[in-house]
């Protein structure tokens, strides 16, 4: 198992328009098959420091690369759901690939980073292949072979502390694996490895520290 975090430039879709025209940073935790094939639903986060969320929801639903907005409004500036698409440059890459997006992040410069979880090299490869081939430039800012590290990577920690944030390690528990790993986006086996792993790197450095 391969975490890997990429620098990709965001190809032209609206992403990218809202990115630069609204100063948008968009988060997409989260992209599937859309019932309305051949569409995409992205599971979507986005603020804007300049936009109210009422005008970046007008601004969603009105654009032509998207075909259906579910979005709420989590702050004066901020809103979250989901956006039905049929651009949707994650899922164009990562489609029938054995991967798990982790998260996909704007940043100001237009670029994106994605951090993805790979079932191995072989999968990197076909990724890092599918990106050339559509003319996307990237660069692979880290990488780490999960059963090679000694201590939480950031994925882990953050997969952690929410699980226990929603009682996972309680007993009884409050959420079960495969609702956990709905929320997250990520499958109950991928899941339950991380954690596993997680709590025997957590287990290795407090002994190894006491």
């Amino acid at each position: 198992m391969i975490e890997v975090h990429l620098l990709v430039d965001t190809p032209e879709n609206w992403v990218k328009a809202m990115n630069q025209g609204h100063s948008a940073l968009i988060k997409i935790m989260d992209a599937k098959p859309s019932a309305i094939a051949p569409a995409v639903q992205d599971f979507v986060e986005i603020s804007s420091s300049k936009v109210s969320a009422d005008q970046l929801i007008s601004t969603l639903s009105s654009s032509k690369d998207i075909k259906d907005v579910d979005l709420v409004r989590l702050g004066p500036h901020t809103v979250m759901g989901t956006i039905t698409t049929q651009n949707c440059p994650v899922c164009s890459t990562l489609s029938g690939l054995n991967c798990s997006l982790l998260s996909a992040v704007t940043r100001e410069d237009s670029k994106m980073e994605w951090r993805l979880l790979l079932s191995g090299d072989d999968t990197l490869k076909k990724v890092t292949d599918r990106l050339d081939s559509q003319q996307i430039g990237f660069k692979i800012l880290q990488l780490a072979h999960l059963n090679d590290v000694k201590d939480l990577t950031a994925r882990q920690e953050q997969i952690v502390k929410m699980a226990l944030e929603m009682g996972y390690f309680e007993f009884p528990k409050k959420i079960r694996l495969e609702e956990l790993s709905s929320r997250l986006g990520i499958s109950a086996g991928t899941l339950s490895e991380i954690l596993r792993r997680a709590e025997k790197n957590i287990l290795t450095r407090y002994f190894r520290e006491h």
